[in-house]
């Protein structure tokens, strides 16, 4: 059995899969699963654990992962350079 832990601050959540280092107190304020859904790796996109507290389903949300900006300036320098380099040769 594994606990999941809802945050106080948004809608991130913590999981303790060892319930043996939970006491009884903590374990009402959790809730219990058998295990985590299926993750699905989705090129592009990472996958946060969700809690649907009204319905008591764990879901996996994916999210778009975000660019790197020095990653995003490379490729712009690099297509410039290509762009000089087939503009010196015609």
């Amino acid at each position: 059995m594994i606990y999941v832990f809802k945050s106080v601050f948004d809608e991130s959540v913590s999981v303790v899969f060892d319930e043996t280092t939970l006491c009884d107190e903590d374990k009402k304020r959790g809730f219990a699963f058998e295990g985590l859904p299926d993750l699905v790796e989705q090129p592009g996109k990472f996958a946060v654990l969700k809690l649907d507290e009204a319905h008591n389903v764990l879901y996996y949300d994916y999210v778009d992962k975000s660019v790197d900006p020095l990653e995003e300036r490379i490729v712009t320098v690099e297509d410039a350079i290509a762009e000089l380099i087939m503009g010196g040769v015609m």
